[in-house]
């Protein structure tokens, strides 16, 4: 999807040319603190604070698939 393609931080986009497939633990990580989970990536959010909304984001992007 082009739209998502546009939203990848490189940070990201670099990691999946590696051919990394992400886990639901990754991806909770991620939306939690994603400066964390990938040091240097210059993404603005900086995460959801609430587990509760974590799960519920992750479970959503599952929905994606």
């Amino acid at each position: 999807d082009a739209g998502w393609a546009v939203a990848v931080p490189d940070a990201l986009a670099a990691k999946g040319a590696e051919g990394h497939v992400w886990t639901k633990e990754e991806l909770a990580l991620w939306v939690a603190d994603p400066k964390a989970l990938i040091p240097g990536n210059k993404m603005v959010f900086v995460g959801l604070k609430k587990p509760d909304d974590v799960a519920n984001l992750v479970a959503y992007l599952e929905t994606l698939k």
